[in-house]
């Protein structure tokens, strides 16, 4: 593990180690500054409402008066934190169905902080934050010169971009943090007979690859010719700068923001979480423990059945099951060896909490129409005791078939079961599982823009409860 990764995850720890003296269970921070005029009292009174709904304990801190941990590089930012630890909201700030999402898969897996290296980045230092560039140049279309090489093109729209922009400059090498800001530029290069040279562009923000925040797709961002590439490149570059600046200072979907000053304090802003106390009922109605059972449904629950997100640090394309269906039988002896039973999710049940991604992962990922479900179904488990005991853990591994796309995978599960009551004294079976599955290398599907194996690797942690189906 490098040295800085050690030093900012211990600035992540120091961020949440100094407690106010209120306990909450869950609470929801937003950190702010007065130059944020976007964030007026009708947004504050919005943030407000949705901690409510979604039972947090809002939060508002002013950095001007309370300072700001180092983790945190710009306002508006939003952490979630509950006894089980804290997570940085990646997206929108406008976006309070996808951040309903963030704060339920936060509650079953908190984020994870990374740094990522980088090489022939553009990028701008401006205060405590650190905002990217990363440049994409697409092959080059049309009447191509004799001899032209498509890797030292991009390379040179790299040199002169640094050399048009004002503010970014262009790094060997880069350790990007997480909690840095990125606008991803699209270059797209055309050249015709008479050699003139078009480029047209698209600009993503980084909580969103699929709709761009600015496009010169129908007309040119610019043109000439072929001979005043560079020239024509390093205008490129200082336009598309401005438009990045323009979205900084005002943006209609919440990609805004404003940078921390190296100055600001640090301050002890956080609350302190007490850990949650569960009530044990220990007298169930019947003393025969079920041996066949269902998965329970639970509606408006505070936390999803199942969550899942990329590998870090794409983690915050993220989303959840709302509902899971299947079957579970122990064996003869009330035990998890030899154990059956098969899971099943509807796709039209995975969301993301934004309506561009769910229908990017409904119909063009995992092609929905043809393919409306995936399933694991189970061919051995191991593990466990030779009979389940009330409030004793058992762990097992189940291995099986998953089932996407129409292409069967062998899968091995880690899972802890935990035989409980509910409060009636009805038997519970206690579930929680993890795995990953390799979405291009079993699948075949493209992730999110980003580095491997980070944009491939889909992780899934399911918890749920399993009700007597006898």
């Amino acid at each position: 593990m490098s040295s800085k990764l050690i030093v900012f995850g211990l600035l992540l720890f120091t961020m949440f180690s100094n407690p106010w003296s209120t306990s909450i269970e869950d609470q929801l921070t937003l950190y702010v500054s007065k130059q944020n005029k976007a964030v007026d009292q009708i947004y504050l009174e919005k943030f407000k409402t949705f901690a409510d709904q979604n039972e947090t304990y809002p939060v508002i801190r002013y950095i001007e008066a309370d300072g700001a941990p180092e983790g945190i590089a710009v306002t508006p930012s939003i952490v979630f934190q509950n006894n089980h630890g804290h997570s940085l909201y990646y997206g929108r700030y406008r976006n309070f169905s996808r951040m309903k999402t963030f704060v339920r898969k936060s509650r079953l897996k908190h984020s994870q902080y990374s740094i990522t290296p980088k090489k022939e980045l553009l990028v701008w230092k401006d205060q405590r934050a650190t905002i990217t560039a990363p440049l994409k140049v697409t092959p080059m279309t049309g009447d191509l010169p004799s001899g032209f090489d498509q890797n030292s093109f991009s390379q040179s729209a790299n040199v002169c971009f640094a050399k048009g922009m004002k503010h970014f400059e262009l790094l060997p090498s880069f350790d990007q943090p997480k909690t840095n800001r990125a606008f991803y530029i699209d270059i797209h290069p055309h050249l015709s007979k008479d050699k003139t040279l078009t480029l047209k562009a698209e600009i993503y923000s980084q909580f969103n690859c699929i709709r761009s925040v600015y496009h010169s797709m129908r007309e040119p961002l610019i043109s000439g010719k072929w001979k005043n590439r560079r020239q024509l490149l390093e205008t490129a570059a200082e336009l598309l700068e401005a438009e990045i600046l323009n979205v900084i200072k005002q943006s209609a979907d919440g990609d805004d923001f404003v940078t921390i000053p190296v100055t600001t304090k640090t301050g002890n802003l956080q609350l302190d979480i007490a850990a949650s106390v569960v009530k044990r009922n220990t007298t169930p109605l019947s003393e025969t423990i079920p041996r066949n059972w269902k998965i329970k449904q639970t509606a408006n629950s505070r936390v999803p059945l199942g969550a899942f997100s990329f590998l870090s640090p794409l983690d915050g394309y993220a989303g959840e099951i709302k509902q899971l269906a299947g079957n579970f039988s122990l064996n003869e002896n009330k035990g998890l060896n030899d154990a059956e039973g098969m899971f099943s999710v509807a796709i039209k049940d995975i969301t993301m909490g934004e309506k561009s991604f769910d229908h990017e992962v409904h119909y063009k990922m995992l092609d929905i129409k043809q393919f409306p479900s995936s399933t694991f179904k189970f061919n051995r488990v191991t593990g466990g005791s030779d009979q389940l005991r009330l409030y004793r853990e058992e762990q097992c591994t189940v291995e099986g078939t998953f089932t996407m796309k129409g292409i069967d995978i062998p899968i091995s599960v880690p899972a802890t079961m935990e035989l409980r009551l509910d409060a009636e004294g009805q038997y519970l079976l206690h579930t929680v599982a993890t795995f990953s599955l390799n979405l291009f290398d079993d699948f075949k599907v493209k992730g999110p823009d980003g580095p491997s194996p980070s944009r491939d690797v889909l992780e899934f942690v399911l918890k749920f409860d399993l009700e007597n189906n006898d």
